[in-house]
């Protein structure tokens, strides 16, 4: 597959995991899906390493093509996104700090990834590495939040926090095995339309969703213009 490819499957992939625990979240807590989906990822990434394991700066350009589809992208996923202050009636300002803060973030994370991949091109071990680190994360999360209720285990979570988990190592290992074979400035925008699939998804399978609405409709036609964009701007 195509790194393009790859990184379209990653974000179906990651927006599946989202409505998976949305399904779960009806009987349990977002501590617990966390949890499942850590424990997750490491029994399958380390499980799938040991049978195979036996270990530059960054030099990318951008099209004028893959430049406006990428800013189609964006546009797109804050039309689907955003939820104005008279629909969100607890909205404050400073709660754009933590959209903005994790994607900061994950525009940071993804150089760092692909670097780390110049070094060593072996994404299987790189994400099962990156889910060990998050479960001592998750582990010191615990110890020091006093958050209540924490985990709470119900039969009927289970299921849809298990494949919360596997669609979610799956969109894990996609991007990093797209990483290793792509630039950033192609993989990154495409893999974040996850927002846009999360949207169909949960319109088909939870019933508690608002309707697709014309500023949804317009953010899902402006990121599909941009995939294509991104995809022939290569």
């Amino acid at each position: 597959m195509s790194p393009q490819a790859l990184a379209l499957v990653t974000s179906v992939s990651y927006a599946v995991a989202l409505v998976c625990s949305r399904l779960g979240l009806k009987y349990s807590t977002p501590t617990t899906v966390t949890l499942v989906s850590i424990l997750v990822q490491n029994v399958v990434l380390w499980t799938a390493v040991f049978p195979t394991i036996a270990i530059v700066v960054l030099k990318e350009s951008a099209t004028v093509l893959t430049r406006v589809g990428t800013l189609l992208v964006v546009t797109g996923v804050i039309l689907v996104s955003w939820k104005a202050e008279q629909e969100l009636l607890s909205f404050r300002w400073w709660h754009l700090l933590l959209p903005v803060g994790a994607a900061i973030l994950s525009g940071v994370n993804h150089p760092m990834r692909r670097y780390a991949l110049s070094l060593s091109n072996e994404p299987l071990f790189f994400s099962a590495f990156m889910g060990f680190v998050t479960l001592i994360a998750f582990a010191g999360y615990m110890t020091i939040s006093s958050q209540e209720p924490r985990l709470v285990w119900d039969r009927k979570a289970l299921l849809p926090f298990v494949c919360t988990g596997i669609f979610e190592t799956f969109s894990i290992f996609l991007i990093i095995k797209a990483l290793s074979i792509g630039p950033v400035v192609v993989i990154a925008p495409i893999a974040a339309t996850y927002p846009v699939w999360s949207l169909i998804g949960a319109k088909l399978f939870l019933k508690d969703v608002e309707r697709i609405g014309l500023k949804a409709a317009v953010g899902i036609l402006s990121v599909v213009a941009g995939t294509v964009a991104i995809h022939l701007g290569r």
